[in-house]
Formats: C-alpha cells, structure tokens, sequence
C-alpha cells in the first residue's frame, strides 16, 4: 500500500513537471551573449514569465545603461490579438502566435502602428532563451536586437 501511494505522487509529481511549459521561469540577461545595434544595452535585466494555458505572463526588471530602472509587463493570450503592455520604450501594446512548443511570434505596437517583429525562442536544453527584434526605436531609428538568456536557479 505505502509503494502504491509513493507511485503515485511521484507519477502526479513528474505530470506536473511535464505540463510546466518550456518558457517558464526565471531569466537573467547575458550581455556578452547578447548583440544590440545599435544599441545601447541595458546594464541588467531580469524576467520572470510563465504560460499557464493559452495567457504568457511576463515582467521585466531592467536597469538601463544611465542606471536608470524599469518594469516591463504584460499578460497576453496567445491568439495573434493585441494585448496591453507598460513599460516599453517602444511599444504599448504586443501580440504572440506559438510556433511550436519553443517558439513565439510577436508584433508590438504603439498608438496602432507595427513598430517590433520578432520571436521568443527556448533553446533544446531548455537553458538559454533568446528575444529576436527588429523595428524602430521611438527617435524613428531601425534597430536589431538579439537578447540571450540564461535560466536562473531557485
């Protein structure tokens, strides 16, 4: 009977490990894996962010270059729709369609206008996790960002 109730709560255990989604987690920014142009890269950034059914939930804590700080958040479904989002630079509001089970598309826009594309995308691993971007920055200027993140422990 105690081996029948071991099994299962490590059977529960391990289908609850299996539906956590692979973008879940804590991710610190890696500046020297990371390429901003043309720049400047902010100084840290830290995100926390988890799917929990068809909504990526997602907030930022980013120290700028000039030390400055500020928080990134959104919560949007995964429907290709445009959802809200504060603390941007660029954008006030972002949309998402899943790729496959390590890849997102997003849109951000700002007052309407398609202003980034780019992916969210996990590595195999499930380790690294890298922001692609391209789109113009608020002074009009085009940008290319590739953010790479590694998943913090704890």
């Amino acid at each position: 009977m105690a081996r029948l109730l071991i099994g299962l709560i490590l059977l529960a255990a391990s289908m609850a490990a299996a539906a956590a989604d692979a973008f879940d987690g804590r991710w610190q920014l890696s500046l020297t894996n990371s390429m901003y142009e043309p720049g400047p890269a902010p100084k840290s950034m830290v995100r926390t962010q988890s799917i929990q059914g068809d909504t990526y939930t997602v907030s930022s804590e980013i120290v700028e270059e000039d030390g400055s700080s500020r928080t990134l958040t959104y919560s949007a479904k995964i429907d290709g729709n445009d959802h809200p989002m504060t603390g941007s630079v660029n954008a006030d509001s972002i949309s998402f369609k899943r790729v496959d089970a390590r890849t997102l598309e997003y849109t951000q826009k700002k007052g309407g206008k398609v202003v980034v594309n780019g992916k969210h995308t996990i590595s195999e691993d499930g380790t690294e996790f890298e922001i692609s971007a391209k789109g113009k920055n608020p002074q009009g200027e085009e940008f290319r960002n590739l953010m790479v993140f590694d998943r913090k422990k704890g």
